[in-house]
């Protein structure tokens, strides 16, 4: 476990490994007790094979920099306990294009949710067959200026998707606040027990702003719970 926060400005940080070493690997289940901070340079949450499980028990806040969850095999979860604020910045669940990815990668993120001038990459391998989950089970997620969550089967005949599930029991608050925003090949689901307030949102609810590669193959919004547009529309 780590005490405090880790803070990164620069440089490589690297867990189970790094990219240029041969090796096996291992499980890991790691806590950080503080929150995780990048300014820059880059961090990699696992770079080798293993089950991988990280807590972050405070906030995860990125304005700038690289973060990536999985660079190999196995599964792996992280949950952000705290606040997860990603201004600036790239960050991807599975980021490596030459090895498919067959084990689920999850993003948990329990508190409040912001992202502006951001991207996201849920697959960056075009083979996988894995699915990788974002969860968000905070009361306000938001999105803001020159923010993205794409995943490489955009614009493919891939059937493999990003996935987003609103996943709170009670209401989540939802907020676009600019026009220029998107959703590429990523699929989102509101859970059972869960309300989806949309209703006071600055613009209406994106769920694809491209055309799909084929009639069969597309973004979706799927509802088991209860969605509240007010006067928005489904975009």
């Amino acid at each position: 476990d780590i005490a405090g926060d880790v803070v990164v400005s620069g440089g490589k940080l690297r867990f189970n490994g790094n990219e240029f070493t041969a090796s096996n690997g291992h499980n890991l289940t790691g806590v950080i007790n503080g929150s995780l901070i990048v300014s820059g340079g880059s961090v990699c949450l696992s770079i080798n094979r293993g089950t991988v499980i990280w807590t972050i028990a405070g906030d995860y806040n990125q304005t700038g920099g690289y973060v990536f969850h999985r660079y190999n095999s196995g599964d792996m979860t992280v949950t952000v306990n705290g606040d997860y604020t990603q201004s600036n910045g790239v960050a991807a669940l599975y980021a490596r294009p030459s090895v498919l990815s067959t084990n689920n990668q999850a993003l948990v993120i329990n508190g409040d949710a912001m992202f502006d001038n951001a991207t996201m990459i849920f697959d960056s391998s075009s083979s996988s067959t894995a699915t990788h989950t974002l969860y968000f089970r905070g009361a306000n997620v938001t999105f803001g200026d020159n923010t993205v969550f794409t995943h490489i089967g955009h614009l493919t005949t891939s059937t493999v998707f990003g996935s987003i599930r609103y996943d709170r029991i009670g209401t989540i608050n939802w907020n676009r606040l600019t026009s220029n925003f998107d959703m590429q090949h990523v699929k989102q689901s509101v859970t059972a027990g869960t309300t989806l307030d949309v209703s006071g949102s600055a613009n209406d609810m994106l769920i694809a702003s491209h055309s799909s590669a084929t009639s069969a193959t597309h973004t979706s919004l799927t509802v088991d719970g209860t969605l509240d547009m007010g006067t928005l529309m489904i975009t």
